[in-house]
């Protein structure tokens, strides 16, 4: 795996600029938090990195493997139970035992059939964050994660998080979350 080299980018939607000239170096083996003002591009990073948006200018390199995301936005199925959420970035025979597994881990071993509906905001989350870290991606790039968890549950959820990667990009507004993720910081 590469490290992600981000080489002078540019991005403006309209007239507003968001990333002007921007360069930063993402080791792989190690988790790194973008920090910075609301609006200040770090989710446009995190899009271009994943190639959902291309910069007007500049390049990214080494980001070809496959990727695991968490959005800001939980982007679940709702009629369906948290296992088949989190089932849906797999495709073997073992697809329910590794969805209930990790759901089991991250604290939710009584709503494993719960539809998620029916689920509280943190408990979403939960399942959203589980569904990336099944699906095995080289990186693990998460937008805002811990939002709406208490801090027991954090901690929890980040345990499980490093025990199942070394490769991640994270936008936090939390130094406390960078802390606790060991990460180094990228200012935007």
């Amino acid at each position: 795996m590469k490290d992600i080299a981000v080489n002078g980018i540019s991005k403006s939607f309209g007239e507003k600029r968001v990333l002007e000239n921007f360069s930063a170096v993402f080791p792989a083996g190690k988790t790194t938090c973008i920090m910075g003002e609301s609006g200040s591009g770090k989710t446009t990073l995190l899009r271009m990195i994943l190639g959902l948006e291309h910069p007007d200018q500049g390049s990214i390199e080494g980001n070809a493997g496959p990727m695991s995301v968490v959005f800001q936005e939980d982007r679940l199925c709702e009629g369906f139970s948290s296992a088949v959420n989190v089932g849906m970035v797999l495709n073997d025979k073992e697809d329910k035992k590794s969805a209930e597994k990790m759901l089991e881990e991250m604290g939710m071993k009584d709503d494993i059939n719960t539809p998620v509906s029916q689920l509280s905001g943190g408990m979403k989350r939960r399942v959203a964050i589980a569904r990336a870290l099944v699906f095995h991606g080289e990186w693990l790039i998460m937008d805002e994660p811990f939002k709406g968890l208490d801090e027991d549950t954090r901690a929890k959820v980040i345990d499980v998080i490093k025990n199942n990667y070394d490769s991640v990009i994270m936008v936090t507004h939390s130094i406390d979350e960078a802390k606790l993720m060991n990460a180094q910081i990228v200012e935007l």
